[in-house]
Order: C-alpha cells, then sequence, then structure tokens
C-alpha cells in the first residue's frame, strides 16, 4: 500500500478550488502538475507558486478552508524549494551550479 503522492496538497486545492467554481485556475493548475514533464521539480514548484499568487491577488472570495489549502500549498512550496536549494549547495563535482 503506497501513501499519499508527494502532491496531494495541491491535488486536493485543485479539487477544492473546482467546487467552489474557480474552474479555470483549478484547470491551470491540474495541467501544470499532471500535464507538462518538467525539466526540474523547482520549474515545478516555481510554477504552481505564480499561478497560486495571481489567483490570491485577483481577491477571490473563497472559504475558509480552501484559504487554508492554498497557505498549505504556498509553504509546502517553500520548504520543496529550500530543500533543493539546499541541495544544489551540497552538490560536488564539475557540473556543480554557478551561482
Amino acid at each position: 500500500m503506497t501513501g499519499p503522492g508527494p502532491h496531494t496538497e495541491f491535488d486536493e486545492l485543485i479539487s477544492m478550488l473546482r467546487a467552489e467554481g474557480h474552474v479555470q485556475v483549478a484547470q491551470r493548475l491540474h495541467y501544470l502538475l499532471h500535464e507538462i514533464a518538467w525539466t526540474t521539480g523547482s520549474e515545478l514548484m516555481g510554477e504552481l507558486g505564480l499561478a497560486i499568487v495571481k489567483f490570491q491577488r485577483g481577491d477571490p472570495s473563497v472559504s475558509p478552508a480552501l484559504q487554508r489549502n492554498s497557505l498549505r500549498c504556498s509553504r509546502q512550496r517553500a520548504v520543496l524549494r529550500e530543500d533543493r536549494s539546499s541541495q544544489n549547495e551540497d552538490r560536488d563535482g564539475p557540473f556543480q551550479e554557478i551561482r
């Protein structure tokens, strides 16, 4: 038996957005999460974050549960970005990222 996938929070957010009538942003997030082959996880997280921020800046009317889920996804995105950033700093070898 497998546990929740790595993007469970985002899938929950997509479902909640659809349920509350925010179909366009739900479709965009689903497309980004499930229909594009990303080169890196950082690209995916960046694009998901941009889509969520754009939605939030539109000052939508959302339920408290949807607002909490959106914030949880934003926090998870930040944690994943930080984790990947620290992994890049720890790499050795001739292909180390140039900063």
